[in-house]
């Protein structure tokens, strides 16, 4: 691909002619779920050794299902460690735990910080509000078993990425409107924020920059069905909440060359002017979802996984 526009990194460039050659388009639902998990196992860079890993199934809080969640310990012992609530990503409709379980290990190794990760049920299947659901489930069942995860509550994370971004900063603002317990931290990658689609870089980065604005709009109805107008609630457009007052620190970290690039953008900005801590990187000529294709773009990943680390050493 010739980047006619000069803003993309060399390492985008070959990512997106590989991803040319392979081809991915016109899958149905369960073959885009294979081919992701297939994907990121071949080129999701390395796995990283972590002491203990334990998959636990735990109750849904309207007891109509369970779930599981695995849990990532960077030390085996009973000293309490901040914990980070993750969230994973794929347009809540593909994902589950294989597919960002490097990532988890980078973090939770890298960070020394105790990580849960959240195997969500998805859409279309189970359209939100459910996945929302299962994030806040889990949240609390995090909180009633602070002494067997061993995790310090008043050093909480809520994370997640891209679509995992918007039920990550969705259930944050939900635990603000019922005056729940908050996280100390809101970590966000690349966050869908706005599903309406209108933020600018939705159209500058329409096609050609392997997420697209057809795919994206797919994701959306996959997730909320075919009324787009329901998007402007904040429950599922993040961006929309209003009650700042006391809102955790929140950080974000996104692409340059994303089509939902401005939607990480625009939450940094109306938050820091309510006067919430923020901390923001924009990593230039950079794609969606680039932190599960380590071997495509480990100097990026690399730089943002240095910077996860030292935001939040400063910020916990």
């Amino acid at each position: 691909m010739v980047d006619t526009r000069g803003i993309l990194v060399p390492e985008s460039l070959a990512f997106l002619e590989q991803i040319k050659q392979i081809g991915c388009t016109n899958l149905s639902i369960e073959e885009a779920r294979k081919w992701l998990e297939s994907f990121v196992a071949l080129y999701g860079g390395p796995r990283e050794e972590i002491p203990y890993i334990e998959d636990i199934l735990i109750p849904s809080e309207q007891k109509t299902h369970s779930f599981y969640v695995r849990i990532y310990h960077p030390e085996v012992s009973s000293r309490r460690l901040p914990l980070m609530l993750y969230v994973h990503g794929g347009g809540w409709t593909r994902g589950n735990l294989l597919t960002h379980d490097k990532i988890c290990r980078f973090i939770a190794k890298r960070c020394h910080i105790r990580l849960v990760s959240v195997d969500y049920r998805l859409a279309p299947e189970n359209p939100f509000p459910k996945g929302l659901e299962d994030a806040l489930s889990a949240y609390h069942w995090c909180l009633k078993n602070q002494d067997r995860l061993a995790i310090d509550t008043n050093r909480i994370v809520i994370s997640g990425d891209s679509g995992g971004g918007t039920i990550g900063a969705a259930l944050t603002c939900l635990l603000k409107s019922m005056g729940d317990k908050l996280p100390k931290v809101l970590m966000l990658f690349y966050p869908s924020l706005d599903l309406t689609g209108s933020s600018p870089s939705m159209n500058e980065f329409a096609t050609g920059y392997f997420l697209t604005k057809e795919a994206v709009e797919h994701y959306t109805t996959n997730y909320i069905g075919p009324d787009h107008t329901i998007a402007t609630h904040w429950k599922i457009s993040p961006l929309f909440f209003t009650d700042w007052q006391g809102f955790p620190t929140t950080c974000i970290l996104i692409g340059g060359a994303d089509p939902i690039r401005d939607d990480g953008i625009r939450f940094e900005e109306k938050l820091r002017q309510a006067g919430v801590t923020t901390e923001f990187i924009c990593l230039d000529g950079t794609l969606h979802a680039f932190l599960q294709l380590y071997d495509f773009f480990k100097p990026q990943c690399e730089q943002a996984y240095a910077w996860v680390e030292e935001t939040l050493r400063k910020v916990l």
